[in-house]
């Protein structure tokens, strides 16, 4: 009976872990407060917690690189929604 005690707890403490992951979930969406052109790398350095000129140079590296950065960038604008949030300069 012990080792049935044991499981118990064992699943028990992963559907914690299950629960707690589903609570932090985020979601990568063009950034409205800090753009260039459509927000995209605004919106990845907020989801990645990065500044965004080192995403913005990566992307032109990428795209000075065979633009496969440019291709990245513009499948990322059409996928990514923008951010629901409100934009501090329009309030």
């Amino acid at each position: 009976m012990r080792s049935y005690a044991a499981k118990t707890d064992i699943r028990t403490h992963s559907n914690n872990k299950q629960d707690t992951m589903d609570n932090n979930f985020r979601k990568l969406t063009r950034s409205t407060t800090d753009r260039k052109i459509a927000g995209v790398c605004g919106g990845i350095a907020e989801y990645l917690n990065v500044d965004p000129t080192v995403i913005r140079i990566i992307f032109l590296f990428a795209f000075l690189c065979g633009s496969f950065g440019l291709w990245a960038y513009l499948i990322v604008w059409i996928a990514a929604p923008e951010d629901n949030r409100l934009n501090p300069r329009e309030q």
